[in-house]
This record gives structure tokens, sequence and C-alpha cells, in this order.
């Protein structure tokens, strides 16, 4: 037990020691997103995201506008995620029993419980991650094709 506690808090060291990265999603002019990623690099014309383990470099004549932060469908689906199998638990977990001794039967048994909670649970979460996403701090860069403008972001981001 010692061990294991341990490890649990070596490893939140660890964790809270790594440097974050911020995601960002990249627009043209045309308001279409051309690439989407955690910030890698940003050299003197060229902003360097990482997707997936690959490494996307885009030219600042490309670049209309950098949003931080996720959209809000990601935010409402993690919401959707977390809520359902946790609503789902707990309505198994409190599920009645039934007390003729003949253990469960049709909709009082916790699996029949457990899989209402999980279908309700979803859209409880989903309202919840909505909620959350309205506190959400988006910034918004507009570099507009500008060197410079993107150097000034680079700047924003060594402040953070």
């Amino acid at each position: 037990m010692k061990v294991k506690l341990l490890f649990c808090c070596l490893l939140c060291c660890i964790v809270l020691q790594l440097p974050a990265q911020i995601f960002v999603r990249v627009f043209d002019e045309a308001g279409a997103k051309i690439a989407r990623g955690r910030v890698l690099n940003v050299k003197e014309s060229e902003l360097q995201l990482t997707s997936s383990g690959d490494t996307i470099t885009i030219p600042a004549t490309k670049i209309a506008t950098i949003k931080t932060k996720h959209s809000l469908g990601h935010t409402i689906l993690w919401g959707a995620a977390i809520g359902s199998p946790l609503i789902g638990f707990f309505a198994a977990a409190t599920a009645p029993g039934d007390n003729t001794g003949g253990g469960y039967s049709g909709f009082r048994s916790p699996g029949f419980q457990g899989l209402v909670g999980a279908f309700l649970g979803a859209p409880v979460g989903a309202m919840w991650g909505a909620f959350f996403a309205i506190f959400k701090k988006q910034d918004e860069f507009a570099i507009n094709g500008d060197a410079v403008k993107l150097q000034q972001y680079r700047q924003q981001l060594m402040r953070q």
C-alpha cells in the first residue's frame, strides 16, 4: 500500500513538472481550419505544430488567425464521455434490491439501472461540458500573413 501511494505521489510530481504545450487551431483568410495541434516552435516566419506525432510547418503567409483551446464540441464530448459511465456506475451501485430474497429481476436489477444511468448520464455530462465551455478562456490572435504579428504571438507564448 505504501509503495502504491509513493508511486502515485512520484507520478504527480513528474506530471506537474512537465512543460505545458498549448493547443491551437490555425485558420486561413477564408476562415477554414488549415491545421490544429500543440505548438512546437514559432520561428521567424513559420509556426510548427505537432499533431499525432507528426510535425506540421505552416508559413506565416498562410495564417490568418490562431485560436487557442479546443472547440465547444470537444468540451461537450468530454463532458458526455465522463458523465455517462460516472452516472451509470452510480445508478448501478445504488440500485434497490429485491426484498423477497429471490435476487434481482427486471427493471430493479443493477445492470438495468446502470444502463439507464449511462444513457441519462451522457446528456447530463454534455450539459455540464457546455456549462464549463462558457467559462473556458479562449484567445484569438490575428496574424493575417504578417511575420511581425507572428513574432508578437511568440512573445505572448513566452509570457505564459
